[in-house]
Parts: structure tokens; C-alpha cells; sequence
């Protein structure tokens, strides 16, 4: 019987059936939008595209890019009209999403969308008006805009520059209609605003607005303000950076409200602001007048301004102005503490994060670039006193008991205050590169939480886990720890558990750890002043700039 030898089948790509291949480039292309900016209005050159590259590859993968219609529906327009044009034609009939980044180009894309307005899906601006008279072009395309009726579009993006309120001309887009607009949902402007009592508000499920920059007579009443932001019933998400065009209470004896906006929907809320040291602050003015759904998460941005600071260089915690009708302040039951590191005297970022378990989250970011006035007058960055402030908010959480430290910019002291005010803790875990600065957590855990009763109960006399990890390995490090643990089991509060993550533990020749003896001796003295397991780790040096 003869037998011959099977040559096993060459498999390449271009033996691919074209439904696979449309499938790739759909997913290169995905590849592409999940490397764009955030920003909505972020112009992207699609010629320079993974997925575009992908049609040089062979003619056969041109073909098979050329006909798959979805890869066409995201048009971005810059100074040449030719990619919309492309777009329209190789999309079919799907919907479409479309940015216009240029004046140069905007008349001929809004008359060759004219005849698409049944397929346009979201449509992004960004025109930056350089001088008066391209303001008032800028102002006559966004009227003819509005004046289109949109049936599909579900997102509008508007980017318009600073120029435009510079120039006298207010950025309002005063005929935003339902009836031409029935769709629409999401509402992302820059330097630009609706009218504030459009009827578009009660549709939207998004609002976000940047650099609402008015002059102080289109300002509004709080009260006007506040009755707009109401009429958004179907809202989940909302944000306002520095986008709160106000006459607030405190300025000139104006009337306040007694308004409380109830949003049932509404999952998140982003304000940023820069007028913490107004009295009380505006951001939380405004947000006293909210009452947040349960299940609503809240980020907090403020950024301290050279002149705010100087009115007033003893500034008070901000953090401790928060109002107290969150419902996060009883329900949280983590908390997570980070700074940046100072690059000045004056610098200084603050991140605190509190979560609950059923992923609601609390997020307040304090920054301070520079507070120093011409008089030479200054307001320090006091870490220490933003964080006593914050932690002060949940001095009667019954369930906040993990609490996770990223940053080595607090001293001894000011963890000794914030420990105080946390009696529920449970559990630290805490991040430091050296014994030192471990040092100063250890010697906020061996404070008595009454400074008059120096044998009484320690801060968090809760306490019973403390993991430390990415710290190199110091002789010193395991009878540190043991002073500590020492003092606090005087004082009846014993660990169930220790971890230390450390590295650099010296080898020798064979790589075993050196003076490994003296170590598990030490290890056994650390467990003696606890009622449970020690476990200490070796692991790899962390990257830099990681953690």
C-alpha cells in the first residue's frame, strides 16, 4: 500500500473570510477611540489611524475595509472636507457621529449634513473664534445648527472658546428645541450654555458644562439657577466645572433659596470650583441645596486661586464645609487618603476618596498651585489640616472601618488628629518607601486617643489589621513595629494581623535570606504583643512612578 506525506495547509491571513476581517478592523478601529483624549471634542486625523494603516496592507484588505460601513460612521472634519464626504458614502445607511473642528470647513459640512440629518447619531463642535468677526460666523453656523431638525442626534458636544464671551458675543444656544432635538439626551459644552429655562432640561440624562464665564449681569439668582438644574428629572450624571454662573447669597446681601433640588435618577455628580475661601463656600452652597439619591457618587474639585487665598491667608479646612445632608457620611465604610508631592512651598494636592460597598463613592480633590500674593503675603498648603477637616465628616460613620494609605506628606501629628475622629477603623493598609516615614503612621498609632488619659484606650482602639506594603527592608524595621504593637497591647488593643511587604532583604551566595534566624526570632517577639499571625513578604522592587 503506498502512502504519501500530507503537507500540512500554509494558513494566512488572506485566506481570512471577510466577516473575520471586518471584525478586526471594526476592533483596531475600537483600539484607535479608546487611545483618543477624553474630551469629546478632541479633532482625530483618521488618515493616521491604525485601522486606516491597515487598508495599505494588500488590495484585498482594501476592499474589505472600503465595504464595511461601520468603519465610516466616525467622521471627524478638520481643514478638508474630503473625510466627510467619504463617510457620508461609505457609511450606508447606518447613523453616523461627526465632529467639526474647523471654521474653514463648517459651511460645506453643515450643507452636506443637511441631507444626513436622519443618521446623525452625535455631533461634537469645536470652533474657536480668533477675532469679532468669526465670533459672528461662529454664531450664525451654531443658529443654523439649531435650526435643523436632528430626529437620531442623542449627543451634543460643544466646544467654543473663550473668545466668544471676550468678544461681547454670549455663546447660548437659543433655539435648542425639543421639537427639532427629540432625541437628544447628552448636553457636553465648553464655553458655551443653554438657556436656563430651555425646555430641553427635561429630557437630558447628561449634562455637562465647562467654563461657564458670564459677565455679572447674566448671572443668576441662586434660586433661577437652582429651578433649572430641577427641571432635569430624567438626570444621572452632572457636571459642573467652573460652570456655576451665580449671584450667590453672600455677595451684595442677594436673596437665597430655600429650594431643594430632588433628582430621582441621578447616579453622579462633578463639581469643581475655585471659591473655597468665600464664606461659606459657593460649591457647597450649592450643594446643600441637593438632596442626593442614596445611590448618587459625588466628586469635589477645588482649586485655590492666588487672590482667593490671599483675602483670607487663615483659611479654614474647606474639607470640614462639606455639607452633612450626604448620605455617604453614614454609609461609607472605606476611605482612601493621597497627596501629591509638593514642588514648592506653597504647592500642594490632596485626594480623598470614600467608598461604600455598594460601589457610591465620595471623591475630593483639593490642588493649590501657588498661593503667594505681590504683597508677598502667602497661605500654606497645610496637608495635615485638610485631612483633619475630612476626616471629620465621619467621626459618627458607624460603618467606615478600612482605611488605605497612599501618600508619605502626612506628619505623625496630623495622623494622630485624623486617627481621633476615626473610631471604627478596622483595618490600615499604608504604601511607604522608608522606615521613616513609616515611622511617623507608628507613632499616630501609639497615641492615647484622650491626651489626658495617657494609659487609656489608643487612637482607633478598633484596630485589629495593618498591612505595609513596597517598604525596603531596614534592621530596624521589625523592632519599630514592635514598640508599637507593644505600647497598644498595654492598652488592651491587640492585632489579629500583621503583613509586611518588603525587599531587599539581604541574600547570600546561595540567595538565601541572610540572618534569617534573627529575623524569625523577632518576628515571634512581634506576635507575642498580638493575638494572631505575622506574615512577613518578600516581593519584587516596585517600578518607579508605580504603586
Amino acid at each position: 500500500m503506498e502512502t504519501r506525506a500530507v503537507r500540512p495547509v500554509e494558513m494566512t491571513v488572506g485566506w481570512l473570510p471577510v466577516e473575520i476581517l471586518s471584525i478586526i478592523f471594526l476592533w483596531a478601529a475600537i483600539l484607535d477611540s479608546d487611545n483618543d483624549y477624553a474630551e469629546p471634542w478632541h479633532y482625530v486625523d483618521h488618515a493616521r489611524t491604525q485601522w486606516f494603516s491597515l487598508t495599505q496592507v494588500c488590495k484585498h484588505w482594501r476592499e474589505v475595509a472600503l465595504d464595511t460601513s461601520e468603519l465610516w460612521t466616525h467622521i471627524d472634519v478638520g481643514r478638508s472636507i474630503e473625510w466627510l464626504e467619504l463617510g457620508l458614502s461609505r457609511s450606508r445607511n447606518r447613523t453616523i457621529d461627526v465632529g467639526l473642528h474647523s471654521l474653514r470647513t463648517a459651511k460645506r459640512a453643515i450643507r452636506l449634513l443637511s441631507a444626513h440629518v436622519h443618521r446623525l447619531h452625535k455631533l461634537s463642535i469645536h470652533w474657536v473664534p480668533r477675532d469679532a468677526a468669526t465670533s459672528e460666523t461662529v454664531k450664525a453656523l451654531i443658529n443654523k445648527i439649531c435650526r435643523m431638525e436632528l430626529p437620531a442626534l442623542v449627543e451634543l458636544c460643544v466646544h467654543l472658546g473663550k473668545q466668544m464671551l471676550t468678544d461681547g458675543h454670549n455663546a447660548r444656544l437659543v433655539a435648542l428645541r425639543p421639537a427639532c432635538f427629540p432625541s437628544l439626551q447628552t448636553v457636553r459644552f465648553r464655553w458655551a450654555y443653554l438657556p436656563w429655562d430651555s425646555a430641553l432640561f427635561s429630557q437630558l440624562e447628561v449634562l455637562h458644562l465647562e467654563e461657564v464665564a458670564v459677565p455679572w449681569e447674566e448671572k443668576l439668582p441662586l434660586d433661577i439657577f437652582l429651578a433649572a438644574i430641577e427641571r432635569c428629572v430624567s438626570l444621572e450624571e452632572l457636571t459642573l466645572s467652573f460652570a456655576l454662573p451665580v449671584q450667590f447669597p453672600h455677595e451684595d446681601n442677594l436673596p437665597g433659596s430655600d429650594r431643594v433640588v430632588v433628582l430621582p435618577r441621578l447616579r453622579h455628580v462633578h463639581i469643581e470650583w475655585d471659591s473655597v475661601w468665600t464664606n461659606p463656600p459657593e460649591i457647597f452652597q450649592f450643594l446643600e441645596h441637593f438632596q442626593l439619591p442614596p445611590k448618587a457618587s459625588l466628586t469635589i474639585v477645588v482649586e485655590y486661586s492666588v487672590e482667593a487665598c490671599c483675602l483670607n491667608s487663615d483659611c479654614e479646612a474647606a474639607l470640614e464645609l462639606i455639607p452633612d445632608n450626604l448620605p455617604i457620611l453614614n454609609k461609607a465604610t472605606s476611605l482612601y487618603l493621597e497627596c501629591t508631592p509638593p514642588t514648592g512651598p506653597d504647592t500642594g494636592e490632596a485626594y480623598y476618596l470614600v467608598e461604600t460597598d455598594d460601589d457610591v463613592y465620595l471623591g475630593f480633590t483639593l490642588k493649590n498651585d501657588s498661593a503667594r500674593c505681590k504683597d508677598g503675603k502667602t497661605w500654606t498648603f497645610d496637608v495635615d489640616v485638610q485631612l483633619a477637616g475630612f476626616c471629620a465628616l465621619f467621626e459618627d460613620s458607624p460603618h467606615l472601618t478600612r482605611l488605605t494609605i497612599d501618600t508619605e506628606e502626612y506628619t505623625a501629628e496630623g495622623l494622630e488628629t485624623a486617627f481621633s475622629r476615626l473610631p471604627e477603623i478596622t483595618i490600615i493598609e499604608a504604601t511607604y518607601t522608608s522606615l521613616d516615614a513609616l515611622r511617623e503612621l507608628l507613632a499616630a498609632l501609639a497615641t492615647p486617643l484622650e491626651p489626658d488619659s495617657p494609659d487609656g484606650p489608643p487612637v482607633m482602639p478598633k484596630l485589629r489589621s495593618l498591612k505595609i506594603k513596597e517598604l525596603p527592608w531596614d534592621p530596624e524595621l521589625l523592632p519599630a513595629i514592635e514598640e508599637c504593637l507593644e505600647w497598644r497591647a498595654k492598652r488592651g488593643t491587640e492585632l489579629s494581623q500583621l503583613q509586611l511587604e518588603v525587599y531587599g532583604r539581604p541574600t547570600d551566595e546561595d540567595g538565601d535570606i541572610d540572618f534569617e534566624m534573627a529575623q524569625t526570632t523577632q518576628i515571634v517577639s512581634l506576635q507575642m504583643q498580638m493575638n494572631g499571625s505575622v506574615v512577613l513578604l518578600d516581593v519584587p522592587k516596585p517600578v518607579e512612578g508605580t504603586s
